[in-house]
C-alpha cells in the first residue's frame, strides 16, 4: 500500500512541476514560438500516458486482489465444511454401532453386542457425545453383567477382551472404572 502512495506523490509531484514549467515559459517568453509549443505538448502527453498506465495498473491490482480474497474465502468455507462432515459421519458410525449392539443385545447376541459397543464408543467424540457414551456405557455394563451371570454360556476373544478394555480406559467417566474392572473378569478365550 505504502508503494501506491509514493507512486502517487511523484505522478502530482511531477505534474505540479509541469504546470511550473508552463507557467515560467509563458511568463518569460514575449515570443512564443511553435517549438515550445511541442514541448509543453510533449510533457503533458506523457503525464497523460503516465496516468492511464497508472490507471490500469490500479485495476489489475484490485482485481488481483479482489481475486486472492475470494480465493482465500473459499478455502476457509471448504475446510470447515470438512471438518463438519467428519463430525457429522463419526456421528453417524457412532450411532450405526449402537444400533446394531442394542440389536444384538435384543436378540442375546452378547457377545457381538459388547463387541458393536465398544466400536459405538471408539468413534464417538468424547466432548460433544456425553450423552451417547453414558448410554453405551450403561448397555455394556449390562452385556457384561448377563455374560458373567452365565459364565459358561459366553466367552470373548481375547483381543476383543482387550479392545473393549482399551477404548472404555480412554473414558472419562465415573461409569467407565466399573466397566474397567468388570472387563478384566470376563472369561475369554
Amino acid at each position: 500500500m505504502k508503494n501506491n502512495n509514493s507512486f502517487s506523490i511523484i505522478a502530482l509531484g511531477i505534474s505540479v512541476l509541469s504546470l511550473l514549467f508552463i507557467a515560467y515559459v509563458v511568463c518569460l517568453e514575449t515570443r512564443f514560438n511553435a517549438d515550445w509549443y511541442a514541448i509543453v505538448v510533449g510533457i503533458l502527453a506523457l503525464l497523460v500516458t503516465v496516468l492511464i498506465g497508472w490507471s490500469i495498473y490500479t485495476v489489475i491490482d484490485f482485481d488481483r486482489r479482489v481475486t486472492k480474497r475470494i480465493n482465500k474465502a473459499i478455502t476457509d468455507l471448504n475446510i470447515e465444511i470438512k471438518g463438519n462432515i467428519k463430525k457429522e459421519s463419526n456421528k453417524i458410525i457412532h450411532i450405526t454401532f449402537g444400533l446394531i449392539g442394542l440389536s444384538m443385545y435384543q436378540s442375546g447376541e452378547i457377545i457381538t453386542a459388547i463387541e458393536f459397543y465398544t466400536q459405538a464408543i471408539k468413534s464417538a467424540d468424547n466432548k460433544e457425545d456425553i450423552v451417547d457414551i453414558e448410554m453405551y456405557l450403561d448397555i455394556l455394563s449390562s452385556c457384561i453383567d448377563i455374560v458373567m451371570k452365565n459364565e459358561g454360556r459366553y466367552l470373548i476373544k481375547e483381543d476383543n477382551k482387550n479392545a473393549a478394555y482399551n477404548t472404555v480406559r480412554l473414558i472419562d467417566n465415573p461409569k467407565a472404572e466399573a466397566i474397567l474392572e468388570k472387563i478384566k473378569s470376563l472369561p475369554s478365550y
